[in-house]
């Protein structure tokens, strides 16, 4: 049997549905199957969609959208400041003088 993916619309759906027949006084267990999930799956839910809103969840999802779109910049997020990526740059260092064998001066 594949898996079935539900959209955060329909997860909120069914926690709201599984809010209220726990309400009614059902156990967990009767609530998962009536809902038709795992209890595994009901907590992992509960867990991460427990108090939102479709709403809530709608912006949440273009939130993370917007994230993936960043992470994907990478590198060009200087520019977004306005500021050229040599402002955030660590000073260069001098290369120190050259000794022959390896030794810093002084050192024996």
């Amino acid at each position: 049997m594949p898996k079935q993916r539900f959209t955060m619309e329909e997860i909120i759906h069914k926690l709201r549905e599984a809010d209220v027949l726990s309400g009614q006084g059902q156990t967990v267990a009767q609530v998962c199957k009536q809902i038709g999930v795992t209890d595994k799956t009901y907590f992992r839910w509960r867990k991460s969609h427990g108090g939102l809103r479709i709403d809530q969840a709608k912006r949440m999802k273009d939130l993370e959208a917007e994230n993936a779109r960043l992470k994907k910049a990478g590198g060009s997020t200087h520019a977004d400041f306005g500021a050229p990526a040599s402002t955030y740059a660590a000073p260069a260092r001098a290369p120190g003088p050259r000794v022959p064998g390896g030794r810093p001066p002084g050192a024996r």
